[in-house]
């Protein structure tokens, strides 16, 4: 069943350093929204959602509980089209600093590859190879 009137997902993550967490969505391959206020940050992903990239003190604003950054509270999976794109991607998180948490492989009938970004929010890269049988 169709929600018509939800028309975007925006993923809203706690960085310790604004500029440096925007800089490495940029150079991972990340559109950056520029039309957003000085406090935050928006990179925009191929289908329209988001990751808003807030300090870690203006986060709190916006939840019921302390944001304490001390474990994961979501893995954020990506899909990609090809093998060859989970590769290029990871090669960029790479130069870019972050740290890479699964090297791209084979699993349960996908390809995929996973990593931190410098906050240590986790990411998987996936293909979902549709089979012809």
């Amino acid at each position: 069943q169709e929600v018509g009137f939800m028309h975007s997902l925006w993923f809203n993550i706690g960085v310790a350093d604004l500029e440096r967490a925007a800089e490495f969505y940029t150079a991972i391959g990340f559109e950056q929204d520029s039309h957003m206020p000085e406090a935050m940050r928006r990179v925009v992903l191929p289908d329209g959602s988001y990751i808003m990239l807030f300090p870690h003190e203006s986060l709190e604003q916006f939840l019921p509980v302390p944001y304490l950054n001390t474990r994961t509270e979501v893995l954020i999976s990506i899909g990609v089209k090809t093998r060859e794109e989970v590769h290029e991607v990871i090669d960029r998180v790479r130069a870019a600093g972050g740290e890479i948490t699964a090297e791209p492989m084979e699993f349960n009938g996908m390809y995929g590859a996973g990593f931190t970004d410098l906050d240590g929010h986790h990411f998987n890269l996936l293909v979902i190879e549709v089979r012809s049988d």
